[in-house]
């Protein structure tokens, strides 16, 4: 099994513009979203999971269309940083499944 792990496009937030707390994605993300979509097409791949962020789910639905996937909102899927160190959290969604902790130094 492969695990591609990818970062949401560009956001409103990150292109500079009036910071809100869920913010959409940019032109610019919804542009880079669709590349990566292109790029993934060969890979094979049979799930999409995305967090129920905005700019993630987004991301995930360009992507999703392309590969004709529907992305799975995974609420328990989401990226801390601190300054010393960054991770990727999936959390269980229930009681019996295990937790994955990627971490990133």
């Amino acid at each position: 099994m492969e695990l591609y792990l990818i970062r949401h496009g560009q956001s409103t937030n990150n292109a500079g513009l009036p910071h809100v707390a869920d913010p959409p994605l940019s032109n610019l993300g919804k542009q880079q979203a669709y590349y990566v979509g292109k790029a993934l097409q060969r890979a094979g791949i049979s799930r999409l999971y995305c967090s129920p962020m905005l700019r993630a789910l987004q991301t995930a639905e360009i992507i999703g269309g392309i590969l004709s996937l529907a992305p799975h909102i995974y609420i328990g899927l989401h990226w801390t940083m601190n300054h010393e160190t960054a991770r990727l959290l999936i959390t269980p969604m229930t009681p019996y499944e295990g937790v994955i902790r990627i971490t990133c130094r």
